[in-house]
């Protein structure tokens, strides 16, 4: 099987909230550098984005959208210590998150052009490319997961021949989905993303 590579450009405008839950706060005082403030005795009230790097109020001029030019990255291969540091030492990459064992997000820096940074990613790490430019494959696969998104579990399978098919479900155990995931995830033709691995 060939080792193959798809992005996908990172829009913060998809993960944008108005209120932070409890949870949320709490997840912030434990990651904030700001140590002594009570969080509880005034109400945060900020909009903010979510991000592959965490939580950033909306007004922050620091938030990775207006830093980088933010893209994800979809591997079928797993991105071992290796892998990553291949990635961290490609020239123009500021930020490098791994998100999940064959996804990733990297913030390229403003002086450097994306096409650059990722002919260079794909070279050191001797990635097939498809014949055919895949970013309209990937628009689609975005659009998808965004109506996805309103059910309980979902998964995409895509091919580097470009098919592109889906599954959903309610049910937390719907034999008919599972199988249609297990049809796909040993298909070795097919990449599979699946709603846990957006979470």
């Amino acid at each position: 099987m060939n080792n193959i590579m798809a992005w996908e450009k990172w829009d913060e405008g998809d993960f944008f909230s108005e209120e932070l839950s409890d949870e949320e706060i709490n997840d912030f005082e434990k990651n904030s550098d700001l140590e002594g403030i009570n969080f509880n005795a005034f109400p945060i009230v900020f909009p903010k984005v979510r991000t592959p790097l965490g939580f950033v109020s909306i007004d922050d001029p620091l938030r990775p959208a207006l830093m980088f030019d933010c893209w994800i990255g979809h591997t079928n291969f797993g991105i071992t210590e290796e892998v990553k540091r291949i990635i961290e030492s490609t020239p123009g990459v500021e930020v490098l998150k791994i998100m999940t064992p064959y996804r990733f997000f990297i913030g390229v820096g403003k002086l450097f052009k994306f096409r650059d940074v990722r002919e260079h990613i794909q070279s050191s790490l001797n990635v097939k490319t498809e014949d055919k430019e895949n970013s309209e494959d990937i628009n689609l696969l975005t659009i998808i997961k965004r109506q996805l998104k309103s059910y309980k579990r979902w998964a995409i399978f895509y091919s580097k021949e470009g098919t592109i098919e889906y599954a959903a479900s309610n049910e937390d155990n719907d034999v008919e989905f599972e199988t249609t995931v297990q049809k796909f995830t040993e298909d070795k033709n097919f990449t599979v993303i699946k709603s846990e691995d957006e979470e």
